[in-house]
């Protein structure tokens, strides 16, 4: 690819991403793939949840899953944190922002599995034609696999993929407008508090004949950002651009556009970098280092699985990434019913639809989420 082409998207290279629509590519290169203490305990980490189901194996042993279960975060590192995740996408070179997560859970991972996934592109469609450049939805579904070769989730990740055009304009303008994240000492104190005091409902089941749409759940906060919070996320998940040694040249002498050179240093560097580089930030467009969507996502699988206790299931979970979390800023999620039905079957029990909403300390959204969670029936 010419350097005239870099950033740019042709018709051309909408032809060849086209032409892999549908087609299957194994997950050669995952972070992780056996669910042991370990991992189980590093996820739950990554995403600030120390629900006891997934950390003290005397309390999970007595609970309904009989043992360790994962966190639902956990799959991040099997996907998103593959080095390989985005094999055969294309457009290399065209900035993406992770811009939704679709999740759908069919059972709890447990101690001892091993999981694998195959991922295939599902759709690339042009949703406008701006000065600053043409912008596309890029969406792939991975599916994940036990050790048995059963499927245990699938996850829908959607992208948007945007030329650069006057990205650098487009960051000015937002650059003044931005409000960069400030606290004092007594602030600070009062996030804490609200972190700490935020605990999963445990062992005693929520019956669904209790639950009444339009009921608040328990808020969830997380922040003020900073890169050790989005250092932990990695160390717990991987990611595509984490590599080093004879991995890193090896990768990026095969995708050179996925190591941009530091106009100040000519050193490659990560394009993961925007998430710490407010220069490789405004070179996108963005006005300041951002969060990594997926953990963001990660966050609001807690608030749900706060929630429902123990007993509950949360099938499926809808992520939007409606904004951006920018390094400094404090996230709140609040949620409530949104609607409940009995369950399919006509058995105890029934399903509880959750919205989810989280908004910065500016009172910007940044997220919207519904979560599907079945729950017990009383008694049951």
């Amino acid at each position: 690819m010419t350097a005239a082409l870099h950033g740019r998207i042709t018709e051309e290279r909408i032809a060849e991403v086209m032409a892999r629509i549908g087609r299957e590519f194994p997950i050669e290169h995952p972070f992780l793939t056996e669910v042991n203490a370990d991992s189980i305990r590093r996820a739950a980490e990554a995403v600030g949840d120390d629900n006891p189901l997934y950390t003290d194996a005397d309390y999970a042993a007595r609970g309904p899953h009989r043992g360790l279960i994962a966190p639902p975060a956990w799959l991040y590192a099997a996907g998103w944190g593959a080095w390989d995740v985005r094999r055969g996408e294309g457009l290399s070179g065209v900035h993406g922002l992770h811009v939704g997560d679709r999740w759908t859970y069919l059972r709890p991972l447990r101690r001892g599995d091993v999981i694998h996934a195959v991922a295939k592109l599902t759709g690339l469609q042009e949703i406008s034609a701006r000065p600053a450049g043409r912008r596309f939805l890029q969406s792939r579904m991975v599916t994940f696999y036990d050790q048995n070769d059963t499927p245990v989730a699938s996850w829908e990740m959607k992208v948007i993929r945007q030329e650069f055009g006057k990205a650098k304009e487009e960051a000015q303008q937002k650059r003044e407008v931005l409000t960069r994240g400030i606290y004092t000492a007594e602030e600070i104190a009062r996030i804490q508090d609200e972190i700490m005091e935020q605990l999963p409902r445990g062992a005693e089941p929520r019956a669904w004949e209790d639950v009444q749409v339009g009921e608040a759940m328990q808020p969830l906060t997380r922040g003020p950002l900073t890169q050790v919070d989005m250092l932990a996320w990695r160390m717990a998940m991987g990611g595509g651009f984490v590599r080093s040694g004879r991995h890193w040249v090896s990768y990026i002498r095969q995708h050179p556009r996925a190591a941009p050179v530091d106009p100040a240093t000519g050193i490659p560097e990560s394009v993961a970098r925007v998430h710490w580089d407010e220069g490789a930030a405004a070179r996108v467009g963005i006005p300041a280092p951002y969060d990594f969507g997926s953990q963001r996502g990660g966050w609001a699988t807690v608030i749900a699985t706060n929630w429902m206790g123990d007993t509950g299931w949360m099938s499926d979970i809808d992520i939007r990434y409606t904004g951006l979390n920018f390094v400094g800023d404090t996230v709140r999620f609040t949620g409530a019913v949104a609607d409940k039905r009995p369950a399919p079957d006509g058995g105890p029990g029934g399903i509880a639809v959750c919205d989810i909403l989280a908004t910065n300390q500016r009172g910007h959204e940044i997220l919207r989420a519904t979560a599907t969670i079945v729950l017990p029936g009383k008694g049951h």
